[in-house]
């Protein structure tokens, strides 16, 4: 079994190599299975991305990074700048609440 970040590397090349004319059968070669191949380049037609958005991706439970204050804050900033970027986000979060969320919590948290 691949690990996890491997994994979501190859995934992401899938459709660029599908879009660059290559087959399912040559992007199969990359050796994974042939379900993936259909299964990732249906997640991207339908969501734009390589996997299913719309599954927990963790199962199991884990400490919240982010408590009421910090959401509050962020929702402060997002209403001073509503064209901020992630990682402004996130480097303001840091500055002010010594807080470091991920880029996928602040964009889950928003």
């Amino acid at each position: 079994m691949l690990p996890c970040t491997v994994l979501k590397d190859i995934k992401s090349c899938i459709p660029v190599l599908y879009h660059d004319g290559y087959s399912i059968e040559h992007i199969y070669i990359l050796g994974i299975k042939k379900s993936l191949v259909y299964k990732t380049l249906s997640f991207y037609a339908r969501f734009g991305v390589v996997f299913n958005p719309l599954t927990y991706s963790c199962p199991i439970s884990h400490h919240h990074v982010l408590d009421l204050a910090d959401v509050s804050f962020i929702r402060s900033v997002i209403q001073h700048c509503s064209s901020i970027y992630l990682d402004e986000m996130q480097h303001k979060l840091w500055l002010k609440c010594h807080k470091y969320a991920t880029l996928p919590t602040l964009a889950w948290t928003i």
